[in-house]
Order: structure tokens, then C-alpha cells, then sequence
């Protein structure tokens, strides 16, 4: 596992699975995207949930885990951005039906505004099957794992409908792919 530190904060470091490529990618797309929600499946220890919002400090981050932040993570990473709206659920995504409605509720509120869902959590394909149904038309989705956990063909066809790829070919080595609802 990889470290991000804190462009905020230097010294303090958080655990991420994302490469320092794959950061950079991630920022480039961010900025032009500018989503003002982030919801993110799949928090782990923190690491991009810190990365999202000094990247974007004005976006509110929504993010879910199966398993509860250990309460030390999450006050850091609340001290590190106390201005910024950031909420940690705990919950199966995957299984509970609460947590999966309460999902959708919150993307049905986002129905005007920019939102970025990052599926980064156990079972990237099926998050992708549960989830895509709930964006609207401009909202992007992110994948994580994408060529290692997620068979790119396999994605494609469930997305090829209803969504066009954000494509860059400097972003080819990258293990991450985003695509905008259309």
C-alpha cells in the first residue's frame, strides 16, 4: 500500500492503494470535471477520501465502507479540512438494501449538480451494476482496478448505453477508468 501525503499538511501521511500516476490522472480529471459532490465506495483507511478534498476543497464528499473508520483516521482527517462537508457511512453496499436506497436517494437530490460516484470498494463489476442505474444524465462515474479487478470488456458492455468514456490517451496506464452519463 501505497502513502498520500497531505498537500496541506506535510509530514502527515495516510494509507492509499492508488499509485502517485494514478493520482496525478485523477487530479487532471477532477479539475476539469469540478464534480461539487464526491461519493466515494470504498474508504479503506482515508487516503482519497484526504486526496479528494484537497484536490477539490469546495466538493462535499459522501464515502461508504463495510468496515467503521477507526476513530483516530477519522478525526484527521476531519482537523485536516474542518471547512469541508465530509460524511462516512458504514454499511454493505453490495448487500444492504438501506444502504443502497439511501445511495439513490442521495443521487436523486444531485439531479442538477456534478457529482463524481468512484466505485473503489470490494466488487468493482457489481458496483458498477447496481450503481450506474442511479446517475443522471452529466454525472460521472469512476472505477478503480480497472484491467486488474474489472475486465474492461465486461464493464464496457454495461456501459456502452448509457455512458461515454472520458478518454485521454496519456491516461492509458493508469488503473482507473470515468465515464459521463449521457
Amino acid at each position: 500500500m501505497n502513502q498520500y501525503e497531505s498537500k496541506n499538511h506535510p509530514g502527515k501521511f495516510i494509507p492509499i492503494k492508488h499509485s502517485t500516476e494514478d493520482l496525478s490522472v485523477f487530479e487532471e480529471i477532477l479539475k476539469d470535471y469540478d464534480p461539487e459532490v464526491i461519493m466515494e465506495l470504498g474508504t479503506l483507511k482515508g487516503g482519497l477520501t484526504l486526496f479528494f478534498s484537497e484536490v477539490l476543497p469546495r466538493s462535499s464528499i459522501i464515502t461508504f465502507d463495510i468496515k467503521p473508520m477507526e476513530l483516530e483516521e477519522y478525526y484527521r482527517l476531519q482537523i485536516l479540512n474542518p471547512d469541508q462537508f465530509c460524511q462516512f457511512y458504514t454499511g454493505d453496499i453490495l448487500k444492504d438494501k438501506k444502504i443502497q436506497k439511501m445511495i439513490s436517494e442521495i443521487i436523486g437530490k444531485m439531479k442538477s449538480r456534478k457529482l463524481l460516484l468512484y466505485c473503489d470498494n470490494g466488487d468493482k463489476m457489481k458496483e458498477i451494476k447496481i450503481y450506474k442505474n442511479f446517475l443522471m444524465k452529466g454525472h460521472m462515474l469512476g472505477v478503480h482496478d480497472w484491467g486488474t479487478e474489472v475486465d474492461p470488456n465486461k464493464a464496457l458492455k454495461l456501459l456502452s448505453k448509457d455512458f461515454t468514456r472520458v478518454h485521454n490517451k496519456e491516461h492509458n496506464n493508469t488503473a482507473m477508468a470515468f465515464f459521463i452519463r449521457s
